[in-house]
């Protein structure tokens, strides 16, 4: 918040602790910034920001502050500690052998072009035209083997800690777990839904929620996801914008699971009208 300058300790019972005069509004924007930092999304939404600080409960800015302050911090630090227990559990949970361990250790620390991607798109993770990047191989969009997905997978992981929530990387996270088959992982499903039910806060114009979802789907399309995989996605997305399976399942090349059914209704409604006109003659 700004308030505390520097301090010192003895380490014993002795706090030298220097203070800052601020006024109310000195304060927020403080916090402000100091939320901007973690969520990336937010960086040019500070008025939605201050409004919920307005709105907390609080005799008066400073308690409003400093309560807000503590709700965001077990949102948003207690997460990056829950997602790193999750990834040391995932590790032993997995384990096959010392040499698994460590390359998957290594994926987790590695450094290259991709970390370098993945970073920008955690930083501008509005910028949707750059997902695509975190899925190139030599400068395209491609399908990789299992082992190739794991290892993207690991690498992202960091990233997942420092972020409860993040357009760009949620959206990369479930898309690699589709790859993986494993989108029910709660890096998969729950990161790529949470982005869906977010696209109309972040992109109001239908026209760029459906730019949004062209590039989701097209990125799907061109690493070949996994049949079940594609299904998955379809009904993610129909879940948040009905009617979008039909464009949808034909990007994906699966088939159109909502017209059958009701094909298969009508069927269903054709016959007993049969049976009952058979049974009435």
């Amino acid at each position: 918040l700004g308030i505390v300058q520097n301090w010192t300790t003895d380490f014993v019972c002795h706090f030298a602790v220097e203070f800052s005069v601020l006024t109310d509004e000195q304060i927020k924007e403080n916090l402000i910034v100091h939320l901007i930092k973690y969520r990336r999304d937010d960086a040019d939404k500070t008025d939605v920001l201050a409004a919920r600080i307005d709105e907390t409960p609080g005799a008066d800015t400073l308690e409003k502050c400093m309560r807000f302050l503590l709700q965001w911090s077990w949102e948003t630090i207690a997460h990056s500690r829950r997602a790193s227990l999750k990834n040391l559990y995932d590790l032993c949970v997995k384990f096959e052998d010392s040499a698994s361990f460590k390359q998957s250790l290594d994926n987790y620390f590695r450094v290259d072009d991709l970390t370098v991607i993945l970073q920008y798109i955690a930083e501008n993770p509005r910028q949707f035209n750059e997902w695509g990047k975190a899925f190139q191989v030599a400068g395209a969009i491609a399908a990789l083997k299992p082992d190739k997905w794991k290892a993207r997978t690991e690498m992202l992981s960091r990233f997942l800690e420092s972020s409860a929530e993040n357009l760009g990387i949620d959206v990369v996270s479930g898309l690699y777990r589709l790859a993986l088959n494993d989108y029910d992982d709660s890096a998969g499903r729950v990161r790529l839904e949470n982005t869906l039910f977010r696209l109309k806060t972040y992109f109001p114009p239908d026209a760029e929620q459906q730019q949004v979802l062209q590039t989701i789907v097209g990125i799907g399309r061109a690493i070949n996801l996994p049949l079940e995989a594609r299904y998955q996605l379809a009904d993610s997305i129909e879940r948040f914008y009905t009617g979008s399976y039909d464009w949808v399942s034909t990007e994906l090349n699966i088939l159109n699971i909502p017209q059958l059914t009701a094909v298969d209704m009508r069927l269903k409604n054709l016959n007993q009208k049969i049976y009952d006109q058979l049974l009435q003659g």
